[in-house]
């Protein structure tokens, strides 16, 4: 897998993706930073995050070292997911949209507060996708004559979602939505059209 922290520079929420190996009590308590991080920002304190987490703010400070040592394993750990995606052979504008939850709105937040922080997950995310057209993804359907223009429309592509999701809901949820049921069929619907768009373009058979 990717060594995210080699491209992002320096949990207990169900609604947050969580695998066999990942019930110890930092990654619990990084699982639920992530959701605190996401919905308040840095106003998310130690005290809340440990309160919610059910652990004593001396072991978040054991594992991680400080507020920002926290902060920079919920930014890899969040890019984390995006990789893996990406080395499973998804575009990384794909790869983006279709995380769920804190890690979706952590992604937003992150880039709309701007600073130091989302230029580091901006560049990560373009390596990603630049990682993933040299690899041969989307070879045959995205121009490739300016590698970096192209993997900044994937990212952005993939982005968007992110810090639209209120509205791609709102406006992709209906009666007549396949799975209409399901927290994810308005995006899935936005994803398939956007895959479509990206494969064929506009006007695929040349028609103005």
């Amino acid at each position: 897998m990717l060594n995210v922290r080699s491209v992002l520079s320096d949990e207990a929420a169900s609604s947050l993706p969580v695998s066999p190996g990942d019930l110890t009590a930092a990654a619990r308590i990084r699982r639920t930073a992530v959701e605190a991080f996401a919905n308040q920002g840095d106003a998310a304190s130690l005290r809340r995050i440990a309160d919610a987490a059910e652990v004593s703010p001396a072991l978040i400070l054991h594992h991680f070292g400080s507020k920002a040592g926290l902060r920079a394993a919920c930014d890899a750990w969040v890019l984390d997911l995006v990789a893996e995606k990406v080395e499973r052979g998804e575009a990384a504008s794909l790869a983006v949209s279709e995380l769920s939850g804190a890690p979706t709105t952590y992604l937003a937040r992150m880039l709309l507060d701007g600073g130091d922080r989302a230029d580091g997950l901006m560049d990560a995310l373009m390596r990603l996708a630049r990682q993933y057209l040299r690899s041969g993804g989307d070879a045959t359907a995205v121009p490739m004559d300016d590698e970096i223009a192209t993997a900044l429309v994937l990212v952005v592509n993939g982005l968007a979602p992110a810090i639209l999701r209120g509205q791609i809901d709102r406006l992709l949820t209906t009666p007549r939505a396949v799975d209409s049921t399901t927290s994810n069929a308005p995006l899935r619907r936005y994803s398939a059209a956007s895959a479509r768009l990206l494969e064929g373009g506009l006007h695929p058979e040349g028609r103005p």
